[in-house]
Parts: structure tokens; C-alpha cells; sequence
């Protein structure tokens, strides 16, 4: 096939000497994760990983181990860093100074060292903000908890990696894992030079003029999701409030076997579970404080990744808006919400969210992206799924007995729900105000809800 004219001429105007050098750019989706970061709280995500009772794994081997699958996966020792005015998005560069004594660390649990000590922690880890002039991720070796096990806390910002890209990091920590191919270029690789990232920038614009019809499309898919008239309002309640700083951890579980038989008998996926069983919480939370809630407008994270693209960094989700009951039979809403959800969980959510990542930009420098984020009263949490290992892993012969995953609750959303299946059981973690999780009320409605509806049909 012959090369464009385009890019032609754009190679004929790159006066240096060596071949036009390659760009990566940040995708629309790691740029909107990067433009939404607003708030008190930085959009981040991570999981505990726990460890079975026995000696703590060695923090020089873990370093070790880190590092040589870092040099394998470029993201990990990469900054994402603003372009000159004018040449385009961000750009993925290398870190001169990347040490990996930055992001490998280690630290004794807190007194009482238990559970709930390791999810205070992993919490405090995941709502402090990674420091801007290193690649965005931490692993902290959590040691000395009260049954003589270890534990892992991995951090990373929303930029660098979706639910499906962490996953991907800690199948490749773990024991066995496939050999990767390492970098054949010297690292760090030069930074591009404004003139290389202009013409860059100008043949991408280019490239999508000779395609109008996509751009057509993302701009439909977005506006139908704005202008969805079908779609119930959030309710009014405590659910959606601006919060502060501090966020908790709380933690429910289920057999992965009956959630994928209740999810296929009411002819939906285990995502639908989770989803049911977050709007349930949040109504019997509601209903505790004196508030009648009837239904909660969702975001459900929807991946498009293949198989190829599944161990790679970076996002490729979108988000799907959902209605779903709080209250009545459990059969009934879970057949509800899995007839909501079928139908649109495709090309729908990857347009808009590509689309709407320069409009949000436009908002941030004018100052507005904030007071949106945290005044919104569209959706009244998010809820993510990410299908784990099927089996028990181990990492430097240390087995691996629970992943608990997390994010940190973006804008005026009081709760969000990350949930993650692995070796046979599903983990459903919630990322709530503290006041939702006094006295374990969040905790134990999300406990009872998963129970009902995995045992509705």
C-alpha cells in the first residue's frame, strides 16, 4: 500500500539528521484520566495483595524482581509530561532519574495489625498523591502483620494503567510468568523535540480528517449519553456529596462459581452481580440514615481489550450509565439490572469517553472541571469488574491468598465499588466516606446483598 501524501510531506519537512523519531502519545483515554484529576483526591487505583502466613518476602528480591519486569514493560520507568503549545497531547518520555528504591518500599503494618489495619493503610497509600516528577505507580512490602503474613500495596494513577493493566503488572510479579521480550532501545531514549511533536501532531490531525465518519460517530455516541431522556436523575441524598481527603476500605466476598450461575440464570455476566448488590448497599445504607432511596444511576466500567492487548499498560475502557433499583425482590432487580445493561455495553461507551477528553480539557484550563466534578448530580457511583487469575499465584515463592482491589472515589461520589474475581471467590471493595462506613453498616449491607443475589436464582 502507498504511503500517504501526508506523510510524506511531514517526513520531508523533519530537518534532522536522524530518522523522524516515534512519539508516544498519551490515548484519549490516558489523557481524560489525566484531565480528571481534580479533586482533593488523585485518580488512583491499586490492590492488596495478601500473602499466606510465613516469612515476609525479602524487599531486595522483590526490588529485584520488579525491576527486571520493568525493563520490560516501558510504562513503568515513563513520565507522562505536557507538550509545547500547539504539539498535541501529552507524550509518554522516559525517566532519566528512574531509582527503583522510589517505588518499591516497605513498611510494618500499624497497630493492630490486622485486616482492617492493612486496608486503613492501603487507603491513606492510595489517597496521597504520587509525586508528578516519577513514573505514577508504588509498591509498598507491608510486613509484621498479626498473623505473621506479608502483604503487597500496589498503587498506580488512572493514566497508566485501567483495572485489566493491573492485573497484567501482577501476573508478571508472579512466579512462572512468561518470559518478556526487553527493550532493544537504550534507556532513557531522548525526549522529542518540539518540532518532531508538531509534526507528529500535525499528521494525526491529518490522519483523522481522512476519516470524518469516526469522528461523526464518537460525537453521536457522546451526545446521546448527555441527552439520554431515559435515563432517571440521581436521587437526592448523602450518596452524592463533596467529601475530603479521607476515605476507608471496606470489603465484601462470594464464590466466583455461584455468582457466574446467579449472573447466567438471569442471562447476565458476574459485573451485573456486583452492580445489583453496590445499588442494594447503598439503599439499605440510605434507608439506616433516614433517606428513601429507590434506584442509583451507575457507571459501569466497560473494557474493549482483546486478548492480545490484555497484559498492556494504559486504558481502554469506557463508561456505561445505568439505572439500577435499590430495593425489592433480588431475582427481580438482578434480572432488571442485567436487561439494562445488555445492549449497550459496546460501541456506545468508547466514543464518548475518547470524545469528551478535549472537552474536559477545555473546562480544566478555564477553570471549570472542578466545580463540574464536584457538583455533578448525573451518577451516583461507580462500579468496576475486572476477571483476575484463575489460580493461586505466588510471587518469589510466596503464595497468594486474597487480591482485595481499590480506587479512590472520584468527585462528589461517596462510594465506589471495585471488584475483582480470583482463585474461585470474588472481592467486592468498596472506597467510601467514612461516615458511610461507620460501625460497618457499608461492610455488612454489601456482604448481605451479594449473599441474596447469589442465591436469588
Amino acid at each position: 500500500m502507498a504511503t500517504p501524501t501526508y506523510k510524506l510531506v511531514t517526513v520531508a519537512f523533519w530537518k534532522g539528521s536522524r530518522p523522524l523519531p516515534e512519539i508516544d502519545r498519551a490515548s484519549p483515554i490516558d489523557y481524560l484520566m489525566c484531565v480528571m484529576d481534580v479533586g482533593p483526591i488523585p485518580l488512583q487505583v491499586g490492590a492488596v495483595v495478601r500473602f499466606a502466613s510465613g516469612p515476609a518476602v525479602a524487599l531486595e528480591d522483590l526490588r529485584q524482581r520488579v525491576a527486571e519486569r520493568a525493563r520490560a514493560t516501558p510504562k513503568l520507568r515513563q513520565r507522562l509530561v505536557k507538550s509545547p503549545l500547539g504539539c498535541g497531547w501529552p507524550v509518554w518520555v522516559d525517566d532519566p532519574g528512574f531509582d527503583i528504591a522510589a517505588h518499591v518500599q516497605q513498611m510494618s503494618c500499624p497497630a493492630p495489625r490486622d485486616d482492617r489495619a492493612l486496608m486503613s493503610l492501603a487507603s491513606r497509600l492510595v489517597t496521597a498523591r504520587l509525586p508528578p516528577e516519577r513514573p505514577l505507580w508504588l509498591i509498598m512490602l507491608v510486613t509484621e502483620l498479626v498473623d505473621e503474613s506479608s502483604a503487597l500495596v500496589a498503587v498506580l494513577h488512572h493514566c497508566l494503567a485501567d483495572g485489566l493493566g493491573g492485573v497484567a503488572v501482577l501476573r508478571n510479579l508472579a512466579d512462572g510468568a512468561p518470559a518478556l521480550a526487553t527493550e532493544l532501545q537504550e534507556f532513557p531514549r531522548r525526549r522529542p523535540a518540539a518540532g518532531a511533536l508538531f509534526l507528529n501532531a500535525v499528521t494525526m490531525k491529518l490522519e483523522a480528517a481522512r476519516h470524518p465518519e469516526r469522528l461523526i460517530r464518537s460525537l453521536r455516541g457522546a451526545w446521546r449519553d448527555v441527552v439520554n431522556h431515559e435515563l432517571p436523575r440521581s436521587p437526592r441524598s448523602s450518596l452524592i456529596r463533596a467529601g475530603g481527603q479521607r476515605r476507608e476500605l471496606v470489603i465484601a466476598r462470594a464464590q466466583l462459581r455461584q455468582v457466574r450461575a446467579a449472573a447466567s440464570a438471569a442471562g447476565g455476566r458476574p459485573d451485573d452481580i456486583v452492580l445489583c448488590a453496590a445499588a442494594g448497599a447503598l439503599g439499605r445504607v440510605a434507608a439506616a440514615r433516614g433517606e428513601k432511596v429507590t434506584h442509583v444511576v451507575a457507571g459501569l466500567s466497560v473494557s474493549f481489550r482483546t486478548k492480545s492487548a490484555a497484559a498492556k499498560l494504559g486504558n481502554d475502557v469506557g463508561t456505561i450509565t445505568i439505572s439500577v433499583p435499590c430495593s425489592g425482590d433480588g431475582a427481580a432487580r438482578l434480572m432488571a439490572t442485567a436487561a439494562a445493561t445488555r445492549g449497550h455495553r459496546a460501541a456506545r461507551a468508547r466514543g464518548s469517553v475518547a470524545t469528551w477528553a478535549p472537552v474536559f480539557a477545555a473546562m480544566r484550563a478555564l477553570g471549570l472541571l472542578r466545580f463540574f466534578v464536584q457538583h455533578q448530580r448525573f451518577v451516583t457511583t461507580f462500579v468496576s469488574y475486572v476477571p483476575g487469575p484463575k489460580r493461586r499465584l505466588t510471587v518469589l515463592g510466596a503464595p497468594v491468598t486474597d487480591v482485595a482491589p481499590f480506587s479512590s472515589a472520584p468527585g462528589n461520589t461517596a462510594v465506589t465499588f471495585t471488584a475483582l474475581s480470583y482463585n474461585g471467590w470474588v472481592t467486592v471493595t468498596a472506597s467510601c466516606d467514612p461516615a458511610l462506613a461507620a460501625s460497618g453498616s457499608l461492610a455488612d449491607a454489601l456482604q448481605k446483598e451479594l449473599d441474596s443475589l447469589v442465591a436469588a436464582l
